[in-house]
């Protein structure tokens, strides 16, 4: 008898680094399940351009083809006209793999929709992640067709992943809306998510408070934009390092109003940045700053109280739940009271007592914990299934 199968869908990956939150968890989940459960064979389906960087967290990589434009991130449209050219590649390898068990890195429907075509037929269990439910679109922060598609294309997500043996969430807040929109609350999961603190060092105070550090995709939902107004009302000594990488568009479109406000050396675009650099960036910050207007945990900012950094984030409702008064929040969009709260942290230094509790509370959030709920939900999928005989 063969080891159980268990696929993780990565189609939709549009970078060669494994660079979003969302990424780096399934990653890091799927190396640990590794350990955990030897006797599952654990596989990634993605772009041939993402093998090096998946091959450290999994048993084994199987890519499709791309063409070379396809290694990097461009326009939403461009996106989504991508992710649709690969749906029949995943279906095809889904078919020769012959998983036990496919799990749904994401809500996107190149990862969803394949997914849901081939079981049907070949009867496989599978599950999928969701983060967070997207607002209407003229209540999200992006350009209103982008919005739109991205709502219309969730939903059609979400039409799939109603059938879904199990829906893994990082949050209660999600799992109220998606109990809201006709899922069934036995069939979903609040697995949350984690750090490896072994990687995020407890960090001395920084020498000089002048440096201010921001880690994200670069997107409108992230509030990028939010930047040039928030930077305009610190003073002039103080620098913003933002850390992240993202379609050019927007890319080019931050660059173009940090310099019409004169900011671009107070702003520093560092684009995606190795571990090693990184650490040294966040050791250079006093205050760890996230504008986002969505998130479904929050990944960047435990790192960040995880190096005992003060952070600041808008007000979300996964922000509330998952680090209370470890982080300091303010009134979405509010770009004054950001920048005025930015302020007021560099005037006041922490003493050694609140840096440790930060780094304490980081505690509960475990990557190897966060491992075994996961495994508990595939372990629960896979029991009542039958034993598999040899195949390829």
């Amino acid at each position: 008898m063969r080891r159980r199968r268990v696929v993780f869908l990565a189609a939709h990956l549009l970078s060669p680094t494994i660079a979003s939150g969302g990424d780096v968890l399934f990653c890091e989940i799927a190396a640990r399940l590794r350990t955990l459960r030897p006797e599952w064979e654990i596989i990634a389906v993605a772009p041939d351009f993402c093998h090096d960087a998946l091959q450290p967290y999994f048993e084994r990589v199987v890519t499709f083809q791309t063409s070379p434009r396809e290694g990097r991130q461009g326009s939403p449209v461009s996106v989504a006209l991508t992710w649709s050219g690969r749906f029949r590649k995943v279906a095809d390898l889904l078919r020769v793999l012959e998983p036990d068990l496919v799990h749904c890195t994401g809500d996107f429907f190149v990862d969803v929709l394949p997914a849901r075509c081939v079981q049907q037929a070949m009867r496989f269990r599978w599950s999928g992640n969701v983060h967070h439910v997207n607002a209407p679109p003229h209540k999200r922060r992006n350009a209103f067709s982008v919005a739109l598609a991205s709502f219309v294309l969730q939903r059609i997500s979400f039409s799939a992943l109603r059938a879904a043996d199990a829906v893994l969430l990082l949050n209660t807040g999600v799992a109220s809306e998606l109990a809201a929109l006709g899922f069934r609350r036995d069939r979903l999961a609040i697995v949350g998510a984690g750090i490896d603190l072994n990687r995020f060092p407890l960090l001395p105070p920084a020498s000089e408070r002048t440096r201010v550090i921001w880690i994200n995709r670069m997107e409108p939902t992230k509030g990028i934009f939010d930047l040039p107004a928030i930077v305009a009302g610190l003073p002039d000594n103080v620098v913003v390092d933002v850390v992240g990488s993202g379609p050019t568009v927007f890319m080019e479109r931050l660059k173009a109003e940090l310099a019409k406000g004169g900011l671009t050396g107070r702003c520093v675009l560092h684009g995606y940045l190795s571990h090693e650099a990184l650490q040294d960036t966040l050791a250079k910050a006093s205050v760890f700053i996230s504008c986002s207007y969505e998130e479904g945990w929050g990944i960047s900012i435990a790192e960040a109280l995880a190096s005992a950094l003060p952070c600041i984030a808008y007000d979300l409702p996964s922000h509330r739940e998952i680090f209370g008064d470890l982080i300091v929040r303010v009134p979405r969009g509010d770009t004054a009271a950001f920048a005025t709260a930015i302020v007021d942290t560099l005037q006041h230094p922490d003493d050694a007592e609140t840096r440790a509790r930060r780094r304490a509370a980081m505690s509960q959030f475990s990557l190897d914990e966060c491992a075994r709920r996961q495994e508990a939900v595939f372990e629960r999928l896979m029991v009542t299934m039958p034993e598999v005989s040899d195949r390829v």
